[in-house]
């Protein structure tokens, strides 16, 4: 036994530290080693401590390496250079492994909540509304006990079992449901590199549901008992010239609910969709049904009412202020004629007419805003300009009118949709 600097130094063997007696009462006590300046073990009252204790920028900084029962006396030694080496080079082992702990601690706490949030905010910046918009209500609808789940606990086991439950009622839900996971695990990944994407199992296991493109339309026999059902069933005005809006345009269901009349020219005869799917603005012609339509719609407005009068179609009961789910007209009208139609087959409707009365497959692409990267065939129609689509969209609106068998010398009659359905037969 010596002193050194006050301090009394044993060696330290593995002997030595088995027989020191836990202390009783008052604070732990320290026998530092005679070899390595620093190690030590700490004996308190329930266990003994490998500890190292030196200056690290010329604060003294105490080390706990580990418990006696651990490892043993030459491990902790030789654990306490590998640090003592640390220390000498200004790092401090607390400060380090604090922050690993509480990077841990932030990495386990991180929801899909979190990541949805991150991802919608940047969605939103780059102008992709219908994504930051559809990604919430998708997740929400099929794994709302996921979204404050913590990233970590989602396993590539978990991602099998609710992909194979969601496909059970719809596979292309489950498809979807689940690319979105994947979207927002990748965006995840790119600041933390080590971290795994549980959904690449579907890719490596080739679970992935295989869908069929959806091929919904209304037929032209089918025509006339659509329109008599729009004109008779849905008690709503805004609904019935939404929907009738639809398949007279081509539009997607959130280019047309977001049409202002500020995007409305009378004048010109056209409107224009500023945020669209692909982010190129859309200037379409108005047919003089279409303007009709419109224009009731505009006499219909309540010029009073600022959360509801900027929009072509509005909504009182809306957060927004414009029309945002019109499901109950759309379920009474499938009722009555006995279909099974969506929002988005009116957009498939209209291309089918506009394919079958021969109009140019490029026109009916910018028609419906359509992409044509790597088409160089259609550098053609990326020139064409409102006056360009005219003829083919009234072209369109006729044969439509046709097969709903309306009187194309009644186009005023569009404006109360209940004459329309006498003036087609009802």
């Amino acid at each position: 036994m010596t002193n050194e600097k006050k301090k009394t130094v044993y060696k330290l063997d593995q002997k030595f530290v088995d027989q020191l007696p836990l202390i009783t009462e008052g604070n732990a006590k320290i026998y530092f080693d005679h070899a390595l300046k620093g190690f030590g073990v700490s004996v308190g009252k329930t266990a003994k401590s490998y500890i190292l204790q030196r200056e690290v920028n010329r604060r003294s900084v105490r080390v706990t390496i580990a418990r006696s029962y651990e490892i043993s006396v030459a491990r902790a030694r030789e654990e306490a250079r590998n640090l003592l080496h640390e220390m000498r080079g200004g790092h401090n082992p607390n400060a380090v492994k604090k922050a690993a702990i509480e990077a841990a601690y932030q990495k386990d706490s991180i929801t899909l909540r979190h990541l949805l949030n991150q991802h919608i905010q940047s969605l939103t910046a780059k102008g992709c509304e219908y994504s930051s918009e559809t990604y919430p209500k998708t997740l929400e609808l099929h794994v709302p006990d996921w979204l404050d789940k913590s990233v970590a606990s989602i396993t590539r086991e978990l991602v099998i079992e609710y992909h194979r439950k969601i496909g059970l009622h719809s596979q292309a839900a489950a498809n979807t449901t689940f690319r979105i996971i994947r979207a927002l695990l990748n965006q995840h990944r790119i600041d933390n590199p080590d971290c795994h994407n549980p959904v690449e199992i579907l890719s490596l296991k080739k679970l992935w549901f295989t869908e069929k493109s959806r091929e919904i339309r209304i037929k032209q026999h089918e025509m006339k008992p659509w329109i008599q059902a729009l004109a008779t069933q849905v008690a709503n005005p805004v609904h019935r010239d939404y929907m009738l809006f639809l398949l007279l345009t081509g539009l997607r269901r959130n280019e047309a609910m977001r049409l202002t009349w500020k995007q409305v020219d009378f004048t010109g005869k056209s409107f224009r969709i500023e945020k669209t799917k692909n982010k190129k603005p859309l200037e379409l012609p108005m047919t003089d049904f279409i303007e009709a339509l419109l224009r009731r719609l505009w006499n219909m407005r309540d010029a009073e009412c600022d959360k509801t009068a900027v929009w072509v179609f509005p909504s009182h009961l809306s957060k927004t202020g414009h029309l945002c789910e019109p499901k109950k007209s759309l379920a009474a009208i499938n009722k009555h004629a006995g279909m099974s139609l969506r929002l988005h087959d009116l957009r498939r409707t209209f291309v089918s007419v506009a394919t079958s009365i021969k109009i140019s497959p490029y026109t009916i692409k910018k028609l419906v805003n359509h992409s044509v990267s790597g088409d160089v065939t259609a550098a053609v129609y990326n020139v064409m300009d409102v006056e360009d689509l005219r003829e083919p969209m009234h072209q369109i609106t006729n044969q439509l009118k046709t097969l709903m068998e309306i009187d194309t010398s009644h186009d005023d009659k569009v404006i109360n949709l209940p004459l329309l359905a006498q003036a087609i037969g009802q």
